[in-house]
């Protein structure tokens, strides 16, 4: 008898219920005959397993992969949870597989869009009168009209963007500003309202609103606005007398003096290695664990369920919720990322390595190109002679560092290969498909210069945006 598997990729795991018409009738006649506590010598063990299974057993020509995933919708939990199916591989090969077509999750109207009622004191079993889709009359001009077309959510968006709504120009452009400043007008970007602070600069607000809403409500425009003013090119550096008068910096008399955030950090350190993958598009990858990904932070796989230590160290997003302003922490972890990690040790080797370093004249000029690459600038006369000074005295500890690491070197080379063997052969754990192809990094003590740059690296200038 011919059984046609929904995918070879589930046949070890995952019955089929794909069948042509004449195995489905044999089928149904192998549930009959079992149920009747008879035996069949023709039902082979597939068979068997497969009338066991609680799927409606379906012609080959009515069944796909969406369908399936539909009908398991209807499972109790328990059933779905089973270990003996594994539907969510179906959505982890859509995913993760490099031959997946690209997805995003989308909003779709209902064939018949209704009307919901209004919950009492937001009590979904305390139900009141139904009220048509339509805006919030508390924030309407007269009687808000019913909306029409469709469930109504293209029609809310026009509401809500609407130049009769004071508000939603306002919160766009406050946080927009958030984003060049550090800070907004108002440093709850979420609450605009009558409990929030009034804004540091009520008339200047209420002017880049009209222009935002003016010019076509134009995020492009505003950007260019704010970044060809004065106050977006102030500097940094602190006036003694002003710090006395507006200490948090609320008027804007300089720069705010800003974190790097964990994926600018991390793409910061691949950009001084010279490894950053600029190529745009494609899966999500593992940026956290050993082999590294060089692609950059943006197309870094988030688990909501489980966000990687190192991330919340470094103040990431938590993804299960809205995040319109991150929280700025300074913990020891952070010192001891860039200090220990196998990441940054390698980024150091790889600055030296780079061509514009290696091909040097002397050490002079080998100086002044470490810190362009690092720091963006010319290196000042003390800090070439901090360097130089540094260097010379980490040359004589050389041999001793080599003596006194020898042990620990090997014991960590060690460690790392067999944690990549591990990884390998856990294959089919639910992790296998963001896992990065490559070699673990080399463990052996830096040299005098790869030190220097590693110094570099952990200094506040490398993190922080003057």
């Amino acid at each position: 008898m011919f059984i046609n598997r929904l995918t070879l990729f589930f046949a070890r795991e995952l019955i089929s219920v794909s069948l042509d018409d004449k195995s489905a009738d044999y089928i149904g006649k192998m549930r009959n005959t079992s149920a009747a506590g008879q035996n069949s010598p023709e039902v082979d063990a597939s068979v068997i397993e497969l009338v066991s299974t609680p799927l409606r057993i379906l012609p080959a020509a009515d069944l796909d992969t969406e369908r399936l995933l539909k009908v398991v919708e209807s499972w109790p939990l328990a059933l779905r949870g089973s270990p003996k199916w594994v539907f969510a591989s179906i959505n982890t090969l859509k995913l993760t597989h490099t031959g997946a077509e690209a997805r995003a999750m989308v909003l779709r109207d209902a064939a018949k869009p209704v009307d919901s009622p209004v919950f009492i004191r937001g009590q979904a079993q305390e139900k009141g009168e139904i009220v048509p889709r339509r805006f919030l009359e508390v924030l309407s001009v007269g009687k808000p009209k019913p909306y029409r077309i469709g469930s109504g959510r293209f029609e809310l968006a026009q509401s809500i963007a609407d130049r009769q709504n004071p508000l939603t120009a306002r919160v766009m452009v406050n946080r927009v500003w958030l984003n060049h400043f550090g800070e907004g007008f108002i440093r709850t970007p979420d609450d605009l309202g009558t409990m929030a602070e009034k804004p540091t600069h009520p008339e200047l607000l209420d002017y880049l609103s009209s222009y935002f809403m003016e010019n076509g409500w134009s995020i492009k425009k505003l950007h260019k606005l704010i970044m060809l003013s004065r106050v977006y090119q102030e500097s940094s550096y602190t006036i003694p007398a002003h710090e006395r008068i507006d200490p948090e910096n609320r008027l804007l008399w300089r720069a705010n003096v800003r974190r790097l955030d964990f994926e600018a950090t991390r793409d910061s350190l691949l950009t001084f290695s010279g490894k950053l993958d600029k190529a745009m598009g494609g899966h999500p990858v593992n940026i956290t664990d050993e082999p590294y990904s060089m692609r950059r932070s943006v197309y870094g796989y988030v688990d909501r369920g489980n966000l990687p230590e190192l991330m919340a160290h470094f103040d990431f997003s938590n993804p299960e919720a809205p995040n319109s302003k991150r929280s700025t922490t300074i913990v020891p972890q952070q010192a001891l990322f860039l200090m220990n990690s196998p990441m940054v040790v390698d980024v150091a080797r790889s600055v030296l390595a780079r061509p514009e370093v290696l091909n040097s004249r002397d050490n002079l000029n080998r100086i002044f190109n470490i810190y362009r690459i690092v720091l963006g600038r010319a290196p000042k006369p003390a800090e070439i002679n901090f360097a130089l000074e540094f260097i010379g005295k980490e040359s004589k500890l050389q041999p001793e560092v080599l003596a006194a690491a020898k042990e620990m070197t090997e014991k960590q080379s060690k460690k790392a290969s067999e944690r990549l063997k591990r990884i390998a052969s856990q294959s089919n754990d639910k992790f296998a498909s963001i896992r990065n192809d490559g070699q673990v990094i080399e463990r052996k003590p830096l040299t005098a210069w790869e030190t220097c740059i590693h110094a570099l690296l952990l200094s506040n200038e490398v993190v922080y945006v003057n």
